[in-house]
């Protein structure tokens, strides 16, 4: 059990450290690009990241705000809602696919 404060700091730490990773495999993966290719990443991707980004914020904005309405001590667990976890594994599972098959 932990303080509810502190659940919403492990969320947090658990994200940024995801989007770390994230980071740290399209870096590795960047030098296998072409200029051009990069060049269409960067046209797609950052509009692409930028709608992403503010549904990101939205969604956490909205866990805070769940995370505030429960009883002061609670499970670390509960720093996503249970359905998220499903979600979550899936998009591991679909990650460790792309990242293992040619």
């Amino acid at each position: 059990m932990m303080h509810k404060h502190k659940l919403v700091l492990a969320s947090g730490i658990l994200w940024t450290s995801a989007g770390i990773m994230l980071l740290v495999i399209f870096f590795k993966w960047l030098h296998l690009l072409t200029a051009r290719q990069i060049m269409w990443a960067l046209i797609i991707g950052v509009p692409i990241g930028l709608i992403k980004s503010k549904l990101f914020w939205n969604l956490s904005r909205a866990n805070i705000e769940r995370i505030l309405k429960l009883p002061e001590r609670t499970h670390l667990l509960n720093f996503q809602r249970p359905a998220a976890y499903l979600l979550i594994g899936l998009m591991m599972a679909f990650g460790i696919t792309m990242r293992t098959t040619g």
